[in-house]
């Protein structure tokens, strides 16, 4: 008689469990292994590149890496997760952008903004990491930030995000500068 009650209560808790553990699950878009499809763009495109390294290069997983000039404090690129097709992803149910980067090269390189943008090509607002004083300086070292999403909100439809847009800001009218990223993914409720 008690095994007939055994099975259901397991399912019933074992559904539960999961439920626990997706809820809490973050979205990643980009991590070098498993995510690691997409396209990129960039601009200046005489003097910048934003390109997918192999993993031979690395020593590990694939990096993305944006380099390259500016001219008249401008340099700008980004990547598209979804290769320009399809909707998107849905991000309302995440506080925060996370994204693994660094500081590659470039000594008049001194802030990075982030932005977002949607399959219908809307951005958000643009935040500076270190403006925002999201981090004290850009680090050397690979270091994982997380930058509100609030700071994010406007523009973009954040129930199609599909592309992480990224400028060098840069300490001279004119300079080169590099940064790396390793991993971006969409996380945490506060």
């Amino acid at each position: 008689m008690l095994v007939k009650y055994v099975f259901p209560v397991a399912c019933l808790l074992s559904a539960c469990v999961m439920n626990l553990f997706a809820a809490g699950a973050p979205l990643v878009v980009f991590d070098g292994e498993k995510h690691a499809g997409g396209s990129s763009w960039s601009d200046p495109k005489d003097i910048t590149k934003f390109v997918l390294i192999d993993a031979a290069q690395t020593g590990g997983a694939k990096i993305l890496r944006f380099e390259g000039g500016w001219k008249n404090y401008w340099a700008g690129g980004g990547w598209n997760w979804t290769n320009w097709q399809g909707p998107g992803s849905d991000i309302t149910s995440f506080d925060f952008l996370t994204v693994t980067i660094r500081k590659a090269e470039g000594e008049q390189l001194k802030d990075v903004w982030v932005q977002l943008a949607d399959a219908a090509n809307k951005t958000s607002p643009q935040v500076k990491l270190v403006g925002a004083e999201i981090v004290k300086e850009l680090p050397a070292e690979f270091m994982t930030v997380s930058i509100p999403l609030k700071l994010l909100t406007g523009g973009a439809d954040f129930k199609t995000v599909c592309s992480l847009n990224i400028g060098l800001v840069p300490g001279s009218a004119d300079g080169r500068g590099a940064v790396e990223i390793s991993r971006i993914q969409f996380d945490g409720k506060d």
